[in-house]
């Protein structure tokens, strides 16, 4: 032992300085703070700005349960991306440079400083297992860094959850190997809440599976890999199932502050996750070729990707050792099971597995795309090498009666390999999906030679471990590890970026620019609202199939209208109602009153945001005769109203809005935001957080001592819980501006409003469809947010947009306001044309004139019309943001 000292030391703390900087060799392209590039549209927008979001948040003094215009208004746990629980999210949001436009530089940072940390516990996890120091490294390199975690990357978050269940999986074996009473337990809970918290759900999930078949599989592999497997002893595994999934639970219950929320706000109550068919979840789909190109082509790969190395390919031919009369340990049969069962899986609706899988696995029936399950790939591939290389190691070199497995299965991997570059039918090589055919076909050659050529070497090296002395084997795995480092730099350079493509790195904003935009809207971003397919509430959906949401926060309605029923409701909105009347659904707890409209003796109707925050909003409005408050956020059942201070009930108006009764005169209206499950979570967290703190009082050796740290550990639950709910509604006023005053009586009324559209076509591709650019939004009422707000077809010759206006009207004039153009599509072509008919059949046509983004029509005499079609001329788009029309003074009601 005393001889190896002086070499071994050096050696590992090589191999440490290796590790730390090995993710910023192989992440070159987003190189924080000097890379010019950045992740594209994922990364920005989601992982970048829902994380400035929150830190924004909080900065502000306020713990968000609430995001205003996130799809027309959302739960704060939409922003899950944004990693509000997770340790990272404090270490980035309070650095030096977060709030001077340094955001995504310091969040990659952090992202290949967590994946560095990772491979390390993973290292020295094989190490425990008394691997050597370069196979160590090796096993742990092709483990951690691979395609499935180049996936993961372009999203952000998901790092955390592929660093996570590396950490968990270290940390249950090291507590297997060496059962330590209160490190190991610790470690666990500590990996499981960072792996929970990740903030990607989806892959938290999968996350969880693989470190759960890793704690099933671990106490049968240590005795095959360690050569003491002198029979099962099924007791002591037991046990340690039981105090891991013990250990784990207590992770998962500290993150119950994320998870309750999460799901029982957003998961149950989403329209683009819950309640979805088998079809939807075969919707991102997975050639064969893409899962077969992982062994032989990597570069060819698309969501299917988990390529790191060709040993992988030498690993699933573990079972023709069979041919050679070598033993296979039952454990391993094992793993290869689980890993064809996860191909079978990948190829989607060809094979039952998928289906089954999809329909009767817990959660299973939230997860769309086949490919997924390739995330606890690399584990399992971990296992079967490890065994492979620690059997070749034991093999008597030279005996060329009995070669070694690592020997057999590298050549054949190797032939096998050059048969499949060389004589593969290109139909099976480039099975692909249209996006990754589309990518391959922008790759330069070159890198796929060289793909080749590091894998027959790497095969080759595999081959060689088996035929070599024990003394030369560390210089194979020191070229190992070199050829798959070079393997993986080629990989990750050049793989199809097709998701989200690099682009130009922009400054995240600063403090004072997010302060400003919040004193113009509470939305999240300066538009109106943001649509993210899959993010949807199922009441703000039923909207939009139905009518719109009105983009006025809050606004006085004296005239109102009651409905039995939604139905009834939805109804009257889109055919009977005007601009200045309110459709309340019936209630038993409304008490209907004498209406009295605004006459032209009455000052106007005000209303004032005076107080505006995440989750509370306090508003002036001033009536002159009782009247309905209608609060524009949808009606999801969290918000709780107070008028003059007293608790006032809530009622459905217009579809999905809030409504409160206000008497005349001046009124303080308040509205608050609470969740239920936000509180039960945080309160499971921190009664979680007292309960670890006992534990570990108990298990000091001195009762004084333990007596402290428990007192410590229930004092900070306890402050934590009440920092919390007092931050719910004392944060600090952002300031926005918002005022609303009626119309003044006689003034002409937008007869269009609210009315049935249609137009030609709606943008195709939109995941939205139809409800992103609805042919709705160029009647509700806003003409100032552009394209969040507009009515947009696809390009398309003469695109048209009409409205019907129920009935037949003397028109005066008509006023149309156009979306700006952006990109390189032509927008809204010249000559614009008014095409009217009162049956719909036979249309009279005249052009519209005007300059920029408005332009209208006014006639010298009462035109009846009842249809009226704007189209444009030639091949464009037609976007439009609002549709005026006025009928002539004293005709409205005809």
């Amino acid at each position: 032992m005393n001889k190896q000292k002086p070499d071994r030391f050096p050696v590992l703390w090589a191999v440490y300085v290796i590790i730390l900087l090995l993710p910023f060799f192989l992440f070159l392209w987003p190189y924080p703070f000097l890379s010019l590039s950045n992740y594209g549209f994922d990364y920005w927008n989601h992982h970048i700005q829902d994380q400035a979001e929150l830190a924004f948040a909080l900065h502000t003094g306020t713990f968000p349960l609430y995001i205003s215009g996130y799809f027309h208004g959302q739960t704060a746990f939409v922003l899950s991306e944004g990693q509000l629980f997770h340790p990272f999210f404090y270490f980035i949001t309070h650095f030096p440079g977060y709030w001077q436009g340094h955001a995504a530089d310091l969040s990659m940072l952090f992202h290949l400083l967590g994946l560095a940390g990772a491979h390390l516990a993973l290292f020295a996890l094989l190490r425990r297992l008394k691997f050597g120091v370069w196979l160590s490294l090796f096993l742990s390199l092709v483990t951690v860094y691979n395609l499935r975690l180049l996936l993961l990357s372009w999203f952000g978050s998901p790092l955390e959850a592929w660093s996570g269940h590396l950490l968990l999986c270290a940390a249950i074996g090291c507590y297997y190997l060496k059962p330590t009473p209160v490190k190991g337990p610790l470690l666990i809970m500590a990996a499981t809440y960072w792996l929970v918290t990740c903030g990607h759900p989806v892959w938290t999930y999968y996350g969880l599976i693989t470190a759960g078949l890793f704690t099933m599989l671990f106490p049968f592999y240590v005795p095959v890999v360690s050569g003491a497997n002198n029979g099962v002893v099924f007791q002591p595994r037991v046990k340690f199932w039981g105090k891991t999934a013990l250990w784990s639970t207590a992770g998962l219950l500290l993150a119950g502050g994320y998870v309750v929320p999460y799901y029982f706000d957003f998961v149950v109550k989403n329209s683009g996750i819950a309640d979805q068919s088998y079809a939807w979840a075969c919707s991102l789909p997975e050639p064969a070729g893409e899962l077969l190109n992982n062994f032989f082509l990597p570069l060819r790969t698309g969501y299917a990707m988990f390529a790191g190395t060709a040993l992988y390919l030498a690993a699933v031919l573990t079972p023709m050792l069979v041919l050679w009369r070598k033993k296979i340990p039952g454990i391993i049969w094992v793993v290869l099971a689980l890993t064809l069962f996860i191909f079978l899986y990948m190829l989607g609706p060809a094979t039952p597995v998928h289906s089954l899988i999809w329909k009767y696995f817990p959660l299973n029936h939230l997860i769309r795309g086949a490919s997924r399950p390739a995330f606890a790939l690399p584990m399992l591939f971990l296992l079967v090498l490890g065994w492979l290389f620690r059997s070749s190691g034991l093999s008597q070199p030279g005996r060329k009666e009995v070669p070694a497995s690592s020997t057999v299965l590298g050549i054949t991997a190797a032939i096998l390999l050059v048969l499949y570059v060389f004589f593969a039918p290109e139909s099976v090589t480039t099975d692909l999906a249209s996006h990754a055919r589309l990518n391959l076909a922008r790759l330069p050659g070159w890198p796929e030679h060289l793909i080749f050529l590091s894998g027959v070497l790497s095969l080759l090296l595999l081959a060689l471990y088996g035929k070599v002395q024990s003394s030369r084997r560390q210089v194979i795995m020191i070229l190992l590890c070199a050829m798959t480092v070079g393997h993986l730099v080629v990989l990750f350079r050049f793989n199809p970026l097709y998701y989200t493509p690099l682009a130009v790195k922009e400054r995240s904003p600063a403090l004072e620019q997010m302060a400003a935009e919040k004193k113009t809207t509470l939305n999240m971003h300066m538009d109106h609202f943001y649509l993210n397919p899959g993010r949807g509430n199922k009441v703000v959906m039923e909207q939009l199939r139905n009518y719109f949401i009105e983009p006025e926060i809050g606004k006085i309605y004296r005239k109102y209208i009651i409905a039995g029923d939604r139905t009834e409701a939805y109804r009257i909105l889109n055919q009977g109602r005007k601009p200045d009347e309110v459709v309340i659904d019936s209630d038993k707890r409304l008490r209907p009153w004498k209406q009295r409209p605004l006459t032209a003796d009455d000052p106007p109707d005000r209303v004032r945001l005076e107080y505006g925050s995440y989750n509370r909003m306090v508003f002036t409005a001033v009536s002159g005769a009782p009247a309905f408050f209608v609060f524009a956020p949808a009606y999801t059942g969290h918000w709780r109203a107070r008028v003059n201070g007293r608790r006032a009930p809530v009622f459905h108006a217009n579809g999905a809005s809030h409504a409160v009764r206000v008497p005349a005169g001046v009124n303080i209206i308040e509205f608050r935001y609470w969740s239920r499950p936000a509180a039960t979570g945080m309160a499971l967290a921190c009664l979680t957080l007292a309960a670890i703190g006992c534990w570990l009082g108990a298990a000091r050796e001195r009762k004084t001592s333990g007596f402290l740290v428990a007192a410590v550990f229930v004092l900070a639950a306890a402050s934590v819980y009440t920092l919390w709910y007092f931050s719910l509604y004392t944060g600090d006023n952002l300031g926005t501006a918002y005022t609303w005053v009626s119309p003044l009586p006689g003034a002409p009324q937008n007869i269009a409003y609210g009315k049935p559209t249609a137009m030609s076509s709606y943008k195709k591709g939109d995941l939205c469809f139809p409800f992103r650019y609805s042919s709705r939004h160029a009647v509700d009422g806003d003409s100032g947010h552009q394209m969040t707000s507009s009515s947009h077809t696809d390009l398309e010759e003469n695109p048209w947009w009409q409205v019907d206006l129920q009935a037949t009207a003397q028109i005066q004039s008509i006023r149309v306001y156009l979306t700006p153009p952006y990109g390189i599509l032509p927008f809204n072509q010249r000559p614009l044309h008014l095409l009217y008919s009162t049956d719909g059949k036979d249309w009279q046509s005249v052009p519209m004139s005007g300059n920029g983004d408005h332009i209208g029509i006014r006639f010298q005499r009462p035109v009846p019309l009842r249809y009226a079609r704007i189209q444009a001329s030639g091949k464009c788009v037609l976007s439009l943001m609002e549709v005026e029309i006025f009928a002539w003074p004293g005709t409205e009601d005809h």
